[in-house]
């Protein structure tokens, strides 16, 4: 399931449902510090040959999307730069990408939360009732 990086929403939501802490080092990062790293690099999706290898010998499952929340994970500048374009060997690979796709319902659910917070859903309660059928004239 692709999503919006840039939403300040998601990205909050993203920061809290990894208690402020970086997964990889496990020290707490601020919330302008902190990165959304790729788990499979962006630079090895982008190649087919590579990607299907690497998607192979994981292996994948086959709704798995990179640009997705299931290879998002919260990262300290520090560790996202260490990474870099590479990935992680195959046993902590597996075990961050099982933790990101664990990590989805949460991120999807606090980001809800976000947004009901800013702007709630209209209460039907709050509108006066009306007799008046819709086509008829009062």
């Amino acid at each position: 399931m692709a999503f919006n990086r840039h939403d300040p929403h998601m990205r909050l939501a993203i920061w809290e449902s990894y208690a402020r802490k970086c997964p990889y080092c496990t020290r707490l990062v601020g919330y302008e510090d902190f990165q959304i790293d790729h788990v499979i690099p962006n630079a090895i999706s982008r190649k087919p040959a590579r990607y299907a290898a690497l998607a192979q010998s994981i292996p994948l499952q086959s709704d798995f999307d990179p640009q997705g929340l299931e290879n998002a994970i919260l990262s300290c500048r520090s560790c996202n730069l260490r990474k870099s374009g590479d990935p992680q060997e195959d046993g902590d690979l597996r075990y961050t990408l099982k933790r990101a796709r664990e990590m989805m319902p949460r991120i999807l659910a606090t980001h809800a939360a976000l947004l009901e917070k800013i702007q709630p859903p209209p209460n039907p309660a709050d509108f006066p009732a009306s007799s008046t059928k819709i086509g008829e004239k009062s």
